[in-house]
């Protein structure tokens, strides 16, 4: 008795194109935007926490906190809005795919844009 086929790795409707739900490059967005921006607002809450001042704090002290501080909102901001943007990307490329899924492109007016 022979074996049936194994499936693809891509819901293949006979006409060739990817399945949104099994696209390897949004989910790479996806992923790694989420990472990024669960980080860059870890960074912002370790360092709004990271504010107070102990009782006896040198000036010295003082300046080195205060520039850490700056330094890991700074990259907390920067992962923040890095993390969103390519959240955002992936979100978008899914919701591309699956309209390209349904109409095989996407028309603007005059313009087609094929993925």
């Amino acid at each position: 008795m022979p074996a049936a086929p194994a499936p693809t790795a891509a819901a293949d409707d006979g006409s060739g194109r990817v399945s949104w739900a099994r696209d390897p490059w949004g989910g790479v967005l996806v992923a790694v935007g989420g990472v990024a921006a669960i980080t860059g607002g870890g960074l912002l809450l370790v360092s709004n926490g990271s504010t107070d001042a102990p009782e006896a704090e040198t000036e010295r002290a003082h300046a080195r906190r205060e520039a850490d501080v700056r330094n890991t909102s700074t990259a907390g901001f920067v992962l923040l809005g890095a993390g969103a943007a390519l959240l955002v990307g992936g979100i978008v490329r899914y919701s591309v795919l699956a309209r390209r899924g349904r109409t095989g492109r996407i028309s603007d007016g005059g313009l087609t844009w094929h993925f």
